[in-house]
Parts: structure tokens; sequence; C-alpha cells
């Protein structure tokens, strides 16, 4: 597949969500060095951070206040997002081997980028479906988690080899739940609590 335009990545992107290990494939194959892969990373965080703050702008003032800690530090959200992102990379290519996978940090972080901008067209869409029907929107967000499940338990097995596509599900799951605590605690830090997000 070539790969030569915008138009051929978002094409890629979309099929992504349909073939998801082989999507991936075309894009663990192209050669790239840790940094273009670490601008690679940068941009797509800065793209994913984007459309939270497109939204929050048609959002009542009382919403827009109580996320001033998301409007007000993007450095340090950024930073979070990083980690997280980077974070997430190492957890998967560690567990991973652990369990007699063979894939590398390179490749779970490229891989984690891939999902991010695959997400961001989600997000884009749920973007404009919020000036359909706001029950719209709140439904393509509750799809999006599912398909971010999807996509990672995917991506897991086609880096790692692994054949079992449910065993690699219930460590994902463990491991979300793990990583959920964390970030917990590193939005708490920034002020973001829970119920901040939920109002969003």
């Amino acid at each position: 597949m070539q790969l030569n335009t915008a138009g051929d990545w978002l094409k890629l992107a979309a099929n992504t969500l349909f073939e998801p290990k082989k999507c991936l494939r075309i894009v663990l194959d192209i050669v790239i060095t840790m940094p273009q892969l670490a601008q690679a990373t940068v941009l797509a965080i800065v793209l994913s951070m984007i459309m939270p703050l497109l939204t929050l702008m048609f959002q009542p003032s009382d919403v827009q206040k109580s996320m001033e800690g998301f409007t007000s530090q993007p450095l340090s959200v950024f930073v979070v997002q990083v980690l997280v992102l980077a974070g997430t990379a190492f957890l998967i290519s560690v567990i991973g081997r652990f369990f007699g996978g063979h894939g590398t940090f390179k490749e779970c972080l490229t891989a984690m980028v891939w999902l991010q901008i695959v997400l961001i067209l989600i997000q884009v869409i749920q973007f404009f479906a919020g000036f359909i029907s706001t029950q719209l929107s709140v439904l393509i967000f509750l799809m999006s988690v599912g398909v971010m499940l999807y996509l990672i338990v995917h991506f897991i097995s086609e880096i790692h080899g692994f054949t079992s596509i449910m065993s690699v599900l219930f460590g994902v799951i463990a491991s979300i739940f793990g990583l959920s605590f964390i970030v917990s605690i590193l939005l708490a830090m920034l002020g973001i609590t829970p119920e901040v997000i939920q109002n969003v």
C-alpha cells in the first residue's frame, strides 16, 4: 500500500478499524528512527489535545471553569500524556516479553502512536456529532472505548506474536486497571478530578 499522501494515511487509519493487524504491520514495516518516532509521538499527542479543547469551547461557562486545570496547564497535561503513552508502550513491551512475546519497545511505542492517530479520527467524528445530538456524541465516545480496547488487543497480538486473543484481552484489562490508578493520581495532581471529567 502506497503512503505518499495524507489521504493514503487517512485511508490506512480507517482500514485499521477493520484490519488492525494487517494495517499495523504496514506501519511497523516502515523504516523509522527513534528521533522520528519521538516527533510522531509529540505530534499525535498535540493533535489529541486539540479536539478536547475545541469541544470545551462549545461547553457552558461553568464546565469551562471546572476544566481550568486542563486549559491553564497544557504543558503539564502534555507531559502527563507523553509519560502515559511511553509508559504504556514500555509495559506492553515488558509484560509481553515476560509471557514469551518478541515485540520491542520501539514497536510498542509505534503501535501506541498509531492507536492515538486512529482514535483522533473518532474524536473528530464525535466532535461534529455533538452538533447533531449530545446523545449521539456520548454514544460515539462509548463506542470509542470499545474500539480502543479492540485495537490494543489486536496490536499486542501482532507485535508479540500471540495467538490467543482472549488471553491478551484479560492481560490488557488487568494492565488498564493498574495504569488507570497511576493516571488518576497524575490527574489529581493537576487538579482534574473524576467529577470534573464527567462534566465535559
